[in-house]
């Protein structure tokens, strides 16, 4: 399942942090720890689920990146602002 309107997630967007704004209310994630462990659980954390080993930032990774304009998750999830740009397999695509 994607989780983009589906029986699962009938609201489900495919963006992450709208899941994760969801989890920090229901949780009660409110603490700076707590937001850096929300972030763990979205980034490294499902490359773990999924057993991507070449998940991350590292010389000779892929050099795949969603950029956002936030200077903390906090401010991430409370703008929900979409991407300033979109780098896959080195190229950007805008």
């Amino acid at each position: 399942s994607d989780n983009i309107r589906d029986f699962f997630n009938p609201f489900g967007s495919g963006d992450i942090r709208h899941i994760a704004s969801l989890l920090c209310y229901l949780q009660a994630f409110f603490t700076d720890e707590e937001a850096a462990q929300l972030w763990d659980m979205i980034t490294y954390g499902g490359a773990r689920v999924v057993s991507d080993r070449a998940y991350g930032v590292y010389a000779g990774a892929p050099a795949d990146l969603t950029l956002f304009d936030s200077s903390d998750i906090r401010e991430l999830l409370a703008a929900q602002s979409g991407p300033t740009a979109l780098i896959r397999a080195g190229k950007r695509l805008f």
